[in-house]
């Protein structure tokens, strides 16, 4: 009788650390899915491109005048002035530092791939950077040359 006693109780142990154990992880799994959905909804509407830097190289600014984002959901097009010219997917985890962002490209030269990058929202200013398809994630917000890695910056539309 000692026997299922003990026995009772180091399984009702190993039941309440195993149960203790999977609960955070799968609270943690819910709040980062909320995180995403929030950071999707501080991204809606429209981010004028105001710098950009191409493998080390920034753009003057005229070359990126007329450049915007358009977010809507998980949707993204970006648009240059006004006509559409990239369609994507975008999934976010707001989990990583820095947070990671990837585009699946819908259409464009990355059609049908993901594209790996990092992003930060701070009230009406956005940055993203992305490598290339393929390629790892890039950890910091810049560029050098021979990374392909893209880095923009976007102030919010005001309308």
């Amino acid at each position: 009788m000692r026997k299922l006693a003990a026995a009772s109780v180091a399984f009702c142990i190993s039941l309440v650390c195993v149960t203790c154990g999977a609960e955070p992880k799968a609270a943690l799994k819910v709040d980062a899915r909320q995180a995403a959905r929030d950071d999707l909804k501080k991204l809606e509407g429209t981010w004028d491109r105001v710098y950009m830097e191409l493998e080390g190289e920034v753009l003057p600014p005229d070359t990126i005048e007329g450049w915007a984002a358009m977010y809507e959901g998980d949707h993204l097009m970006l648009r240059i002035h006004g006509k559409a010219y990239r369609e994507s997917i975008v999934t976010l985890d707001p989990s990583r530092l820095p947070r990671a962002m990837n585009s699946w490209d819908l259409d464009g030269p990355a059609a049908d791939e993901t594209v790996p990058g990092i992003y930060e929202i701070d009230g009406d200013t956005c940055k993203v950077c992305f490598a290339k398809p393929g390629h790892k994630r890039p950890k910091e917000f810049t560029t050098k040359s021979g990374t392909g890695f893209l880095y923009c910056e976007y102030k919010r539309k005001k309308d």
